[in-house]
């Protein structure tokens, strides 16, 4: 019976090597026909600074250093170009690789660099599907690995990427935002464009609690509506405003911006129609047609009043009563009669 569970043992330690080695020969072999399918199109577009294998080597990484000379240690690494230079692995660990060593078809949008610690399985290494030690970094789901000062990829900038260090969205948002270092995962507004942990949302409902910083959102002392945006509700800054108070929040981003007049904000009165109803009280009509607006002296002796013009849509609210159209000239003028015989 121990005999039997040695031999199942052995069978069974035996096939899970040959998985282990299928499916490591497996990976060997799509990273050798990316890079063999890289190397030939690299080549096709080579030129005096560019290393010419005849077939690229998957490990370890090589690039093309200007400070060569023969004899130096991963120099003439493709037997023809002094430059050329081995480089982050194996025999040359000593010797760091830049970003440049990673080997994409397509530069990506996702900053990467040469990381020699790297292991397969480890978050955002073989990045390039080539070399292990290639290493995505600093953007979603990679913010946990740190980027070095100088990286690939992002806007394309050997020497620092502004992506790390600017939100980036497709489409710009409604919503103000800015650039906060101190932005973690899971705070307020944090991870605003869905790249960046530190890229943060402000001032806008529901990131009210967060204050945008000078120079970012718009001004706080009146209401703000983005182009396209405008309500067709009539609005105002009302200093009494609080939260809960109806029509309050009206742009989403000053609580004192206040809808008013009409629909589920009938009952908040409109500054306008106040001042409206003052200047009735005081004895001044004013009637609004248009971009025209015309004031009749209802109080006092007038004896050159003259008619208004009004049309059939025009309402004016004269004497504690509302006339509408072409009544209104009408009763106008008998009032400047009536004045002028008394």
């Amino acid at each position: 019976f121990g005999s039997q569970l040695h031999i199942q043992s052995a069978v069974t330690t035996s096939a899970c090597c040959k998985m282990h080695s299928s499916s490591l020969v497996s990976i060997l072999m799509v990273a050798s026909l990316k890079q063999h399918a890289w190397g030939q199109e690299n080549n096709s577009n080579s030129s005096e600074t560019a290393c010419d294998f005849e077939l690229a080597p998957i490990f370890p990484g090589y690039f093309w250093d200007e400070t060569c000379t023969d004899g130096a240690l991963g120099c003439l690494a493709d037997g023809k170009n002094p430059e050329c230079r081995f480089c982050g692995a194996g025999d040359y660990s000593a010797i760091p690789c830049p970003p440049s060593s990673c080997q994409f078809p397509n530069e990506p949008l996702v900053p990467y660099y040469w990381d020699p610690n790297c292991t397969l399985g480890e978050l955002g290494c073989w990045a390039d599907g080539i070399h292990i030690q290639c290493r995505f970094c600093g953007e979603t789901p990679f913010t946990s690995v740190s980027c070095p000062e100088v990286v690939g990829g992002g806007s394309g900038a050997v020497g620092g990427s502004s992506s790390l260090t600017e939100c980036s969205f497709p489409n710009e948002p409604y919503t103000p935002y800015f650039w906060d270092p101190s932005c973690t995962n899971g705070q307020l507004g944090c991870l605003a464009d869905g790249i960046h942990a530190e890229c943060r949302f402000c001032a806008h409902r529901p990131f009210e609690t967060v204050a945008c910083p000078e120079g970012v959102g718009p001004d706080a002392t009146k209401c703000f509506f983005s182009e396209g945006f405008e309500p067709k509700i009539e609005y105002f800054w009302d200093e009494s405003c609080e939260m809960g108070m109806l029509g309050c929040w009206a742009d989403g981003i000053h609580a004192k911006c206040r809808f008013c007049g009409s629909g589920a904000y009938q009952e908040v009165e409109c500054p306008t129609v106040a001042a409206e109803k003052a200047s009735y009280e005081s004895g001044t009509a004013t009637a609004h047609n248009e971009d025209k607006q015309v004031v009749a002296e209802t109080g006092g002796v007038a004896a050159d009043v003259k008619p208004l013009e009004a049309t059939e849509d025009d309402v004016v609210q004269l004497g504690g009563a509302q006339m509408k159209g072409t009544a209104v000239a009408a009763a106008v003028a008998a009032t400047a009669v009536s004045l002028a015989v008394f």
